[in-house]
């Protein structure tokens, strides 16, 4: 979209009068009229090249163009996009001759979008049978598609083939380029090619260097990208928040925390000068790290981060906190933070759930684990993900086999100690649920205190919300159900 806005700018004259009585329909009804326009002509057998009744022609290249880039800014349109490019596709069948590179450029980044590679081809087979001369936009928005489908074959290819227009291109062809490289996992060819873009003197540029920084996330290449975050200051080109988001994750992904923390040191000393700000992805980013290395003060350090500069908790953060707590089996403050969840709106998801039954199986509920999260949705109103019911009907078809039921296992648990359980509304009995399998002395004597505290709880004041309030800690001090060492 970028590349074909390039042209489609320098064919906008918002101040002259429309050319054609496509083009006035779409200033003046929009760009669904305008296709509905263009469909009554091409099937007017040939009245498209007349005049209209304000003495226009009926219909140009210039504003099929536009139609189709206003069509493919929105991602979610893939059916009118679909349509729009067999329009077009049917509009130089039938006028040959008033077509140019924009046009096809239009429909080539349109079929981009759809990341229809065989459709591409066949426009691009169309332009060589015409003759009309490919761009340095065309071979960006070529190699682009290849790269998304992931045939760096065709990437190489096109890229060799097409020398002339390597010569126009700018940093958008080279992004693109280095860009289908990284995607198809090839980082050793994308550097390549910037060595080719550094001997022109054209790799001063932002979004060349984060893309392969981006690049180097995947394999792990920690060296190479701090080789090219340090080169990016040596070179005085500006490093926005994309590409410390990008060099962070590098950190992450290589379990480079330390490293991590200084460049986060950086960004935030040059957050006024260079106008690189955190955002939502940076500090989720270090949370994630530091909970995977079960550094979960660390990782509640930047949740409050994220809240004192009015960023949304969302589902993200909430999944890697509680996943943070499978990693240190600290089931209490991963059910504080679903219940901190909800109460911020963040919807938990299929991915949610998964978490939560791993955080029950490693404190000990084996079997009784998404059991144990089914009353835990059930008591805040929530409906479990498809996998999750799939997996419990499953289950219970395998208890049923063996002369059991779901239900007759939870009351079983919940008669291990009637006087609690009978006090208990269904959230606090998850809690309460005996794990079928041992856990250490400490986990088990801490699990005990706590339920029979919530049951005291819940009966004095007859609301499991108040008891949760009222009898558990803050989640950042909780270390009720830690093992002793």
């Amino acid at each position: 979209m970028e590349l074909q806005g390039q042209q489609n700018q320098q064919r906008s004259h918002s101040g002259r009068a429309p050319t054609s009585a496509l083009e006035h329909c779409l200033r003046n009804q929009g760009v669904s009229q305008a296709w509905d326009l263009l469909e009554g002509l091409l099937q007017a057998d040939g009245s498209i090249s007349t005049s209209g009744d304000q003495g226009l022609v009926s219909a140009d290249k210039y504003t099929v163009s536009q139609m189709l880039a206003k069509t493919t800014s929105d991602r979610y349109k893939k059916v009118e996009t679909d349509h729009g490019i067999s329009l077009a596709q049917r509009f130089i069948d039938a006028f040959p001759s008033d077509v140019d590179e924009g046009l096809f450029n239009a429909i080539l980044d349109a079929c981009c979008q759809l990341k229809d590679v065989q459709r591409l081809e066949v426009i691009m087979n169309k332009m060589r049978k015409l003759q009309v001369e490919p761009s340095a936009v065309t071979l960006g928005i070529l190699v682009k598609t290849y790269g998304r489908a992931g045939h760096l074959d065709q990437v190489s290819a096109v890229w060799n083939e097409m020398l002339p227009q390597r010569e126009q291109a700018n940093s958008v062809t080279y992004g693109c380029m280095l860009d289908a490289c990284v995607k198809c996992g090839n980082l050793k060819k994308a550097l390549e090619v910037f060595d080719e873009v550094k001997k022109e003197g054209k790799h001063k540029n932002t979004v060349l260097y984060t893309t392969l920084i981006k690049g180097c996330s995947t394999q792990k290449n920690l060296q190479t990208a701090l080789s090219l975050f340090r080169e990016m200051k040596e070179e005085g080109v500006p490093c926005n928040t994309f590409t410390y988001n990008s060099i962070l994750d590098v950190c992450i992904n290589s379990g480079a925390i330390s490293i991590a923390e200084g460049i986060f040191q950086q960004m935030i000393s040059e957050e006024g000068n260079c106008g690189a700000s955190p955002d939502l992805i940076t500090f989720s980013t270090l949370l994630k790290g530091y909970c995977q290395a079960g550094e979960m003060d660390k990782a509640f350090m930047v949740l409050d981060a994220i809240r004192d500069r009015c960023l949304p908790c969302d589902e993200l953060v909430f999944n890697t906190l509680i996943d943070g707590c499978v990693k240190t089996c600290d089931l209490t403050t991963g059910l504080g933070l679903f219940d901190e969840m909800l109460k911020e709106g963040a919807r938990p998801s299929a991915i949610t759930h998964s978490i939560l039954v791993k955080l029950y199986r490693c404190a000990g509920y084996g079997q009784q684990s998404a059991e144990a999260v089914a009353v835990l949705y059930q008591h805040h109103g929530l409906e479990p993900p498809v996998v999750g019911v799939r997996r419990r009907r499953e289950s219970g078809r395998r208890e049923r086999a063996q002369g059991l039921s779901p239900q007759s296992a939870t009351s079983a648990s919940q008669t291990s100690s009637p006087a609690v359980a009978r006090n208990m509304p269904a959230a606090l009995q998850v809690l309460h649920m005996a794990p079928p399998h041992p856990v250490c002395p400490g986990c088990r004597e801490a699990q005990v205190k706590l339920s029979g505290e919530l049951a005291e709880q819940s009966s004095a004041e007859g609301c499991c919300q108040e008891a949760l309030e009222a009898g558990l800690p803050q989640h950042r001090l909780s270390l009720l159900l830690e093992c002793e060492a």
